[in-house]
Order: structure tokens, then sequence, then C-alpha cells
């Protein structure tokens, strides 16, 4: 693990891309310090064991993939260090007393790296997607007990889900990169698709089999973390 710091912010991420086009394979992170951007930058360097083979949080079944969906995207939930299930997107849930009906309140400063205000039409798309047959998405069976019907938006920032069984490790399998929220009419997983994800980093440049940059997403809810 390497820690830099530098003056210039797209100067050097354009430098870093080139030096990795000749034979380093890593992923970046880049931290600005400040809202300033030409403050410095902190960069984190992570080398990949194997080439990241999506982008697509249905698609991502090996490590490497999925580690990287995870800084891009967001889910309604999460694992804490603990393994514990925890709040993400959505700031609260609860699940009625039968274990059928799951209800979620999302976060009103959940934002997508475009800009735009995660809603539950965005949460309701991304699962309908997963779980599409047309898709044939991998990650589609971490939706597997979910009803044919069973999603319901109730406002913009509030949304039920219905299960055709209970399933107590349900909320585990919402924390999964699998039940990442996209933004939803995007292209997803593609090269040069960098606002899909709520994540806490963009995509600022991916080289396939070569380089990944990834930045600080600045409107990232729990920002201080990043």
């Amino acid at each position: 693990m390497h820690v830099m710091n530098f003056d210039s912010n797209d100067r050097q991420v354009n430098l870093l891309l080139r030096w990795f086009f000749w034979g380093v394979a890593p992923l970046v992170l880049v931290s600005c310090n400040s809202e300033d951007p030409s403050s410095d930058v902190t960069l984190f360097t992570y080398n990949a064991s194997d080439g990241i083979r999506s982008l697509d949080p249905g698609k991502a079944t090996d490590l490497e993939s999925m580690w990287v969906v995870d800084q891009l995207y967001e889910g309604l939930l999460e694992l804490d260090a603990e393994l514990q299930v925890q709040p993400a997107l959505a700031e609260s849930w609860s699940v009625s007393d039968d274990g059928l009906i799951y209800a979620f309140r999302l976060r009103s400063n959940a934002r997508f790296h475009n800009g735009k205000r995660v809603t539950a039409a965005d949460v309701a798309a991304s699962f309908d997607r997963l779980r599409d047959a047309r898709e044939a998405l991998p990650g589609r069976w971490v939706l597997g007990d979910l009803k044919d019907d069973g999603i319901q938006t109730i406002r913009d920032d509030s949304l039920q889900l219905h299960l055709s069984r209970p399933q107590p490790v349900f909320p585990g399998l919402l924390a999964t990169p699998q039940a990442s929220v996209v933004f939803q009419g995007g292209r997803v997983g593609e090269p040069d698709t960098d606002d899909l994800g709520s994540g806490p980093f963009m995509l600022q440049g991916w080289i396939p089999e070569t380089a990944m940059v990834l930045h600080r997403h600045p409107q990232y809810w729990m920002r201080d973390s990043t």
C-alpha cells in the first residue's frame, strides 16, 4: 500500500493511467482532503490479484469485482466489521410479525454520483432488473424469496418488500454487492459509465485488465468516513 500526496488532481490521475498502462494493474482510490479540487489528494493503491471482470453488481461473482462494486455502489443495508446488518441507503427498516413484509425508509441525503437523489423507484428498478430472467444475472438468487409483485413503492423515500415465505437471512442478502442500488435507466457495468452508483467512490477511469482509478464521492451521505 502506498499513500502519496499530489498538488494537482486530474493531471496526476491521467499520468497514473499512462504509467499503469505499461505493466502495473492496480486499483487507485483518490480521496480529496477538502472540497477544494486544487487541494492535496491522498492515493491508496491496491494491486488486484486478478482482473476486474465486471462493474455490474448483478454480475459480480468474483472477489475482485465484488470489492470494486462495494466502492462504487451501495445497497439498502450493509454488514459491519462484525458481520452485523446495519443501515446503508435505508436509514431504518422494520419487518412484520409474520416475517413477510420488510419496510424501508431511505436517507434524504443519499445521492448518486450524478447528483440525483436515491429514490424508492431506483430501488424498485434495480431489483426488477436483478431478478429479470431475460437479464440472466448470476446475482438474482439473492431476491429469490421476493414475490413477483413484491416491490411496493410508498413514497420517494419509502418502500416495502413482500416475501413469499419468511426468510430470516433476507436482511443479510440485501447487504450483498449483488443487491446494490443502481440509478435507473443507465448502462450498467460499462467502462465509460461513471455515475450510476451511490457508493463512497466514483469511477474516474478504467482500462480493463490494466488499471482503474476511483475518486471520492463528494456527496456521499457518510462523507467523513471516506
